[in-house]
């Protein structure tokens, strides 16, 4: 009964990674110009930029909670570091 349990789960893991994987991402223009960013003005506090987006990507994400869309500037990353 374990066994079968696990051959289920791991049936059901696998479907989820292949469908990310191959999932189709769309890419919604927004500018003509591109994206850039530009520092607008700096103090001992503070930075102040201003960002031009020239497109974002959609991709559709499975998750156990539900079906969502993930959105993503193309050329950005994320980082936790400052």
């Amino acid at each position: 009964m374990r066994l079968l349990k696990g051959l289920k789960l791991g049936a059901l893991l696998l479907a989820f990674s292949l469908g990310s994987a191959i999932a189709e991402t769309n890419v919604i223009s927004l500018t003509p110009s591109g994206t850039r960013v530009e520092l607008v003005d700096q103090n001992d506090h503070s930075l102040l930029f201003r960002v031009d987006l020239g497109e974002l990507q959609a991709e559709e994400v499975l998750t156990p909670r539900g079906l969502f869309t993930r959105l993503s500037v193309p050329g950005f990353s994320r980082s936790h570091e400052v």
